[in-house]
């Protein structure tokens, strides 16, 4: 979780965005960090699957739980 938020911070300060106000840079904070933590989450998921079957990177189980589903539920 650390290396995601230093990830996403070091993303915000490369942006060198200016904001209106409050709502619209917690808005695009929001948005980097959640980005972030998805390619964290597809880069974790397809080195596991490379190293559980190095033949074959592209099996993998759709039901481990991801990100996006956990928001849903």
């Amino acid at each position: 979780m650390d290396d995601v938020l230093q990830e996403a911070f070091i993303k915000l300060l490369e942006s060198n965005k200016h904001f209106s106000n409050k709502n619209e840079a917690y808005n695009y904070m929001r948005k980097v960090v959640f980005n972030t933590s998805i390619d964290h989450y597809r880069c974790r998921r397809r080195r596991n699957a490379y190293s559980l079957n190095p033949g074959n990177p592209a099996s993998l189980s759709s039901s481990a739980p991801n990100p996006l589903n956990l928001l849903i539920e």
